[in-house]
């Protein structure tokens, strides 16, 4: 069912992203927008009863894994900071930078509750702000309890409801939300998922003012050491000067957790003893005649503030700011994490002497990950099995595979086990990257155990790929264009 319901989706959302790319016509974007939002609203709702189906059947496995609990807090991030859109929400992350580095569980899944509740968040936020929290507490040798809370100061809940929240097909107060998309089963999934990694999931709201939603997972730990390290400096104090409350709170404990000597202010007044400062980037001209020559400035800037006008000597981040962000510009490094969060829908992806080969029987498919790939940069071959994949991988050199499983005589799995046992250490270590509407059951683990490296799920998803080509590619293969240099 999963993959005669995904595979349809695949060619409605993949066709509909190269008309978008190739027809940009504001008449015709408007209406394939249309075509786009409704076609990832049905997608998801397909989604939900999928892993709903296999929690009721048993077949939802937990895949442990390692994970770097940054990239993971990064990756949620930037997720809602899309969903927030125009809204007047101010999204505040609180991580703890002393949090294990990295640890060990199923990391999809994590992620999957995490994002569900912030998503809800969104949703009945119309504005004020949504504050994410992740925090360790270390329960043994080789195990900690990480906490997640969503706190937001939305519509809240009617306190006799609460106890019908995570039921399924179900949404509350249905007429007052009836413009709210949803299948009603996100929280039921959440609470077997939570319950499934050895954790808990809780809830408190107050009608009309906001709720928070909390849960705690059970993870083991491959790595105890800090997540985030400063360089020593003894010469470092920073100042804040932050109007909004919850954004100088947030950033006041970070710096605290990082040992940082620093003082919230109510104006620009005897900047020059301090070695950083954080403002807001209205107050730039105020903070630029307080400052003197070798402070560090540091405008905090909104994703729809655009463009910041500041000269190059300032930094500028965008909001949310994460731990990690606040140690990279501190140990004066570029804040990577920052830029993916402020881009637009539009790729700044770029390979550079790629060559790619896509596996698929389906034309339409073909058709879809061929054109993607190829507005990237890349130069691209496709084979209709599994028998002419093997063969074209014989007869040519490609940087990267695109494999589907499920195709006729020769399917994906055959033929990357044929592929690996080919003679030459080329073969050994070509990227080979499975494409699948199958979504049920560990099929990650199956497709690492056949040989492959990474997977996809159909529909594609454009930040999915673009993942598994950085993740995949030498890194002199690829660059990001709005970026200086190419670098990240």
């Amino acid at each position: 069912m999963s993959h005669e319901i995904r595979t349809p989706m695949n060619a409605i959302l993949g066709m509909t992203e190269l008309a978008i790319k190739n027809f940009p016509q504001e008449s015709v974007l408007e209406y394939l927008g249309h075509i786009k939002r409704a076609g990832a609203s049905l997608l998801s709702i397909i989604n939900d009863i999928l892993d709903f189906s296999k929690i009721e059947s048993g077949a939802m496995e937990i895949v442990p894994d390692n994970y770097n609990v940054l990239s993971l807090i990064n990756d949620i991030v930037t997720m809602i900071h899309i969903r927030i859109g125009d809204k007047p929400i101010d999204l505040i992350v609180d991580d703890d930078p002393l949090m294990p580095r990295e640890m060990i569980g199923d990391v999809t899944r994590v992620k999957q509750v995490a994002v569900n509740l912030l998503s809800n968040a969104v949703k009945f936020t119309k504005q004020g702000h949504i504050a994410f929290s992740v925090a360790v507490e270390q329960t043994g040798d080789k195990q900690c309890k990480v906490r997640f809370a969503v706190r937001d100061t939305g519509i809240g809940i009617r306190r006799e409801d609460i106890p019908l929240l995570f039921g399924n097909f179900s949404q509350l107060d249905t007429r007052k939300n009836r413009g709210i998309e949803g299948s009603g089963l996100g929280l039921a999934i959440s609470k077997k998922l939570v319950e499934l990694m050895d954790g808990e999931i809780h809830v408190e709201s107050v009608y009309g003012k906001g709720s928070r939603f909390s849960f705690y997972i059970m993870q083991r730990v491959e790595n105890f050491s800090p997540a985030v390290v400063l360089q020593p400096d003894e010469d470092r104090c920073a100042a804040v000067w932050v109007s909004n409350a919850e954004k100088k709170r947030s950033l006041s404990e970070k710096l605290t957790k990082l040992c940082v000597r620093h003082e919230i202010l109510d104006g620009a007044n005897n900047l020059g003893r301090y070695s950083h400062v954080f403002f807001e980037r209205d107050n730039y001209a105020a903070v630029r005649d307080k400052a003197c020559q070798n402070t560090v400035l540091i405008a905090l800037m909104d994703k729809a503030t655009g463009e910041s006008g500041l000269p190059p000597s300032v930094q500028t981040v965008y909001t949310p700011l994460t731990s990690l962000t606040v140690a990279k510009l501190l140990n004066k490094c570029t804040c990577a994490d920052t830029d993916d969060i402020s881009a637009d829908t539009t790729s700044a992806l770029r390979l550079s002497n790629v060559r790619v080969l896509v596996a698929d029987d389906n034309a339409i498919n073909l058709m879809i990950a061929e054109n993607l790939l190829l507005s990237y940069g890349g130069e691209v071959d496709t084979a209709e099995s599994g028998a002419e994949a093997v063969e074209r991988v014989k007869a040519g050199d490609y940087d990267i595979v695109f494999m589907d499983h499920m195709m006729p005589e020769m399917d994906g799995v055959d033929a990357t086990r044929i592929i690996r046992s080919l003679p030459g250490e080329k073969y050994a270590r070509l990227p080979i990257v499975a494409l699948t509407a199958n979504v049920v059951g560990d099929v990650r683990s199956m497709f690492l155990q056949s040989g492959m490296n990474d997977f996809l799920a159909k529909p594609i998803g454009i930040r999915e790929l673009e993942s598994v080509l950085q993740a995949w590619l030498p890194r002199d293969k690829w660059k990001l264009a709005n970026t200086p240099n190419g670098t990240l």
